[in-house]
Formats: C-alpha cells, sequence, structure tokens
C-alpha cells in the first residue's frame, strides 16, 4: 500500500499540469473566501484574534485582508508557479489565527463574513487539508519547468483593487443634499386673487338708506406656515455604516455623522444619547443603572437595528423616560454598545462606552 502511495505521488508531482490544477483549487478556495467578505461581510466579522494581533483601525484591516486574499488569489489562480508561494503563506497565516480562535473559545471563525457560519474546528480542519495537499504536490519542483507569466502580476493586483473599491462604494454614506424647498409653496392661499392686491367690496344701495362709507380694504394674503424640518434620510442606505461617537466631540449635535441617519434638530439641546441594541445584555443592565440615578438629564435612546439573523433574544424590555429613535434598518450597523453621548447646549461635549 506505501508503494503504491509512493509511485502515485511521484506521478503526480512529475505532471506540472495536476500540481497547477491543485494549487488553482486552492486559490479558489482563497478567492471564494475573499468574495464572500465583499459581498456580505464587515469589519466586525474579523476575528477577535486577529484584531488583538493587529491593532489597526477595523476597517483599514479589513479592506488589507480583502486586497491580500484577491490579490494571491488572483496571481495563483492566472500564474500557479509565481503564486502557490503567497497562497501557502495565506493558509499559514490563517491557520495561525483559528489556532488562537480556538484557545479563545470562539465558535465561528468568520471567514465568510456574516452569510455562512463555519465551526472554527471546521476551517481549521480544511486550511490544514488544503495546506497538506499543496505539500504532497511539491509545487517548488514539479512547476520549475513551466512558463513564467509575468503578465500575471497585472490582473491580481486590479482584482484586488475592484473589490476594496467595491466595499467602499458598498459602505461610504451617501450625501444626498436634502431636496430644495419653494417657499411659495409653503403659503396657503385661499383665493385666486394675486398677492397683495386690495379687495374692496361695495355694499348694494338703496333709496332710503345713505350709501355707507367704503369698508377697510381686505388683503387675501395669509401668514405663511411654518417650515417642515429639511432633514432627510438618503434614499440610498449604505451596506455597513460604522458610527465613532468620539469623532463628534465638540461638533454640533446637527451637523455630526449621527445627523445624516437621524433627525438630530428634534432632540433636545441639554441630553444625552444612549446607543443601544434591544439584544444587549450589557446595555439592559447599563439603561436599568440609568433608570436608577439621581441624576436627571434627558435622554435620547438611539436603538440600532438587530440583524434579522441574529440568534439573541431580546433582553431591553422598559426604558426611562425619554425620547427614543430607532436608526433605520437594512444597513449592518458597526457600533459596540451601549455608548453614552452628553450633549449640552447643542454640542457633543463628551462622548464614553458604557462598558
Amino acid at each position: 500500500m506505501s508503494n503504491f502511495l509512493t509511485t502515485t505521488l511521484e506521478r503526480l508531482r512529475s505532471r506540472p499540469k495536476v500540481t497547477g490544477v491543485v494549487v488553482r483549487i486552492v486559490a479558489t478556495y482563497v478567492l471564494l473566501g475573499a468574495a464572500a467578505k465583499v459581498l456580505w461581510g464587515a469589519p466586525s466579522d474579523l476575528p477577535a484574534a486577529l484584531l488583538q494581533m493587529v491593532r489597526w483601525d477595523e476597517q483599514v484591516l479589513f479592506d488589507l485582508v480583502i486586497f491580500v486574499e484577491l490579490f494571491v488569489a488572483g496571481l495563483a489562480i492566472v500564474s500557479p508557479k509565481i503564486g502557490w508561494p503567497l497562497v501557502s503563506a495565506a493558509l499559514a497565516g490563517f491557520v495561525i489565527v483559528l489556532v488562537q480562535q480556538l484557545r479563545g473559545g470562539e465558535t465561528s471563525c468568520g471567514c465568510f463574513g456574516s452569510a455562512l457560519t463555519v465551526p472554527t474546528q471546521v476551517m481549521l480542519g480544511i486550511d490544514l487539508l488544503a495546506l497538506t495537499g499543496m505539500a504532497l504536490v511539491q509545487p517548488w519542483s514539479s512547476l520549475r519547468s513551466t512558463l513564467w507569466r509575468a503578465w500575471a502580476v497585472v490582473p491580481a493586483p486590479l482584482l484586488a483593487v475592484v473589490g476594496v473599491w467595491y466595499v467602499h462604494s458598498a459602505t461610504i454614506a451617501p450625501l444626498d443634499p436634502p431636496p430644495d424647498l419653494d417657499d411659495s409653496a409653503l403659503v396657503n392661499q385661499t383665493s385666486d386673487t394675486p398677492e397683495n392686491e386690495q379687495v374692496v367690496v361695495d355694499p348694494p344701495r338703496t333709496s332710503r338708506s345713505p350709501s355707507p362709507p367704503p369698508p377697510e380694504p381686505i388683503t387675501t394674503q395669509q401668514p405663511p406656515a411654518p417650515k417642515e424640518s429639511e432633514w432627510r434620510l438618503p434614499a440610498r442606505l449604505p451596506r455597513i455604516i460604522t458610527l465613532r461617537p468620539p469623532d463628534w466631540v465638540n461638533q454640533p449635535l446637527r451637523e455630526c455623522a449621527l445627523a445624516t441617519w437621524a433627525d438630530t434638530s428634534k432632540m433636545p439641546e441639554d441630553c444625552t444619547l444612549i446607543f443601544y441594541y434591544d439584544t444587549c445584555t450589557h446595555c439592559a443592565e447599563h439603561i436599568k443603572a440609568k433608570a436608577d440615578s439621581a441624576y436627571r438629564i434627558d435622554y435620547v435612546f438611539m436603538q440600532l437595528p438587530t440583524a434579522r439573523n441574529s440568534r439573541y433574544p431580546r433582553v431591553v424590555h422598559e426604558l426611562p423616560r425619554g425620547l427614543h429613535v430607532k436608526l433605520p434598518a437594512g444597513p449592518r450597523w458597526q457600533l459596540e454598545t451601549p455608548w453614552d453621548v452628553l450633549v449640552w447646549n447643542g454640542i457633543v461635549i463628551n462622548a464614553t462606552k458604557g462598558f
């Protein structure tokens, strides 16, 4: 049996086409993971172990992971001889992160974004199997006689750049200007008489009564109706919305990034914004502490929508007295709750994380 396996492996190693197929299969596997991140992933899907090892901004790290995976996979698919070392290095990196996840007790790898949940043990086994397959065909020797496709370095970075660009085009908030309001439409006219024209009414005359003096002129102009808020939710919502409360400090509430997603003009000048999920146990404890506190200020409870496929039960059932605002559903909101944002005289003066 061992002789048969040895002979089979030697035959495979002597055929560069077979080795190229193996490298391309493994590269396609990496490409599928990158495509899932581009289409359905979010920075919050990155493994906590990776975030601890590389302490960068989540969005920057997410973009870098997508770029590297697309570049490596594209290069190996076009030219296995050039790309196999990078694919092997990427798989080795995956294994290191997955081992750290297992040590941390994480049950989902997050390799395919939120579209597909794969247990960490299963993904570790798949990556080890792919690495083993690469080692068995020995691309460093079997691909030695193949052509060096130098042009392969052109489509690979283009693919990576397009992928990162798509993520940003689906993530960056559209800055649609508010619709133009025609002031003339705010004036209610009760007659077809032109504005500011005076209308004099002459009563009928009789022979027994003298002609009365003409009445005071009557104008048909009506006072303008109060303008409604010009705030409008953008017509196109991005796939991912990241809220960064510390960036709002020292900014007017009506001009910070939150004003794109909520009508901040209706919020009190002095208040505390509390961001929460109704499935977050920390948020429930934080809100209860606010309700029991002797310190009183106007509260504005900003509820972030829970994902439809969430398996967590609702734990926030009652809220203290205050203004309740639900942020629009549809996008994936990136904010680790709870957060308190203190507003004084319409200016954000502090932003602190609750837990």
